[in-house]
């Protein structure tokens, strides 16, 4: 007697099931190609070293936006600043200035929509929810979007790029001493 395994089972998106954030591939990649770590990648690891020493403050004290990629550049060198939220997809050079500056934190809504509900609501999660909680906190938005037909959490795009989380392909003994 045969098992009836061909049921299809229920399309659950994974952004529903885990937290899904996305990496910078070039960072990872120029990170394996350095003898030794450059500013940039020190300041990638320093930032990730202050997000998570401000574990409970908020996520908008420590995030910035602007609309072009000198104004934003200029503003995530800073050490106070750790990330970016655009309310629409970057350019590709706002992307360049994001892998830059060594920033470890972005997030952006996928829709050119001019939905200001969306934005609304874009900034009111951003207020309430702790910087370490946002990869959490971005599942919970999706989940809740999961049954609605419009709803920011199925727009929400969140690079989180954690300097000691490398794809296992990376061998430690190819990394700069600075991330061993």
């Amino acid at each position: 007697m045969e098992e009836e395994d061909d049921e299809e089972e229920l399309q659950i998106p994974v952004g529903i099931k885990y937290k899904v954030n996305i990496r910078s591939y070039q960072r990872i990649k120029k990170l394996l190609k350095k003898k030794s770590p450059d500013e940039k990648i020190l300041r990638w690891n320093n930032k990730w070293n202050t997000l998570h020493s401000k574990r409970e403050e908020i996520c908008c004290s420590y995030l910035t936006s602007a609309d072009n990629w000198q104004e934003i550049i200029s503003q995530l060198l800073s050490d106070d600043v750790l990330g970016v939220k655009l309310s629409q997809i970057p350019s590709k050079e706002i992307l360049k200035a994001i892998d830059q500056s060594g920033t470890p934190i972005a997030l952006w809504l996928r829709t050119e929509s001019k939905n200001l509900d969306f934005i609304t609501d874009f900034e009111a999660f951003l207020q309430d929810c702790s910087i370490t909680e946002l990869p959490k906190t971005i599942k919970d938005k999706r989940l809740d979007a999961f049954a609605k037909e419009i709803h920011i959490g199925k727009h929400i795009t969140l690079l989180w790029d954690n300097p000691n989380i490398l794809p296992p392909e990376v061998l430690p003994a190819s990394l700069p001493e600075v991330l061993h």
